[in-house]
């Protein structure tokens, strides 16, 4: 081989001091997605179906991550505790979920008249239900797949397991 082809060969596998490089970008193109599917919903009147997508994608990706890096414990544990999550919490009012992206939105406003600047309430209250609408989605992807996860293991085990009745 010459040198030109080996200079131009592309690696098997990416330096170590290139992965922090990589995740980074890995993580600012997630955050990209988040913030085009947010606009996308507010200026195409879907903000809903925009946010479930997100949500959906942000839940399949933290879930890839729960179940193949996580130790089973953990895994246990996250679902007990996502599980715990009550029907009344969706209630708009008493959700905590709520009141901290409002309270995100009122510091926000506050900021932009501190600096001199116009802000449009109506398009911050899209962001804002779109935010949470997100999270909630993410919530229930995370536990669903944690879910599975654990009856998949559960189903496996008892698969491996000597039978009692003999």
């Amino acid at each position: 081989m010459s040198n030109a082809a080996t200079a131009l060969s592309v690696p098997g596998s990416v330096p170590a001091v290139l992965r922090p490089i990589e995740a980074g970008f890995a993580g600012l193109l997630w955050v990209l997605f988040n913030l085009l599917l947010v606009w996308l919903g507010a200026k195409s009147q879907h903000p809903g179906s925009c946010s479930i997508a997100a949500g959906g994608v942000n839940g399949a990706v933290l879930s890839i991550i729960a179940v193949t890096k996580v130790s089973a414990r953990l895994r246990s544990g996250a679902t007990g505790l996502l599980g715990g999550i009550s029907a009344s919490a969706f209630d708009k009012d008493a959700n905590l979920l709520t009141k901290w992206a409002n309270s995100i939105h009122v510091f926000v406003d506050h900021l932009m008249t501190a600096l001199s600047v116009a802000g449009d309430e109506k398009w911050h209250d899209q962001v804002e239900s779109a935010i949470v609408w997100i999270v909630w989605v993410t919530i229930l992807v995370v536990l669903m797949s944690l879910v599975a996860e654990w009856a998949s293991a559960s189903w496996r085990e008892s698969l491996t397991s000597p039978s009692e009745h003999r």
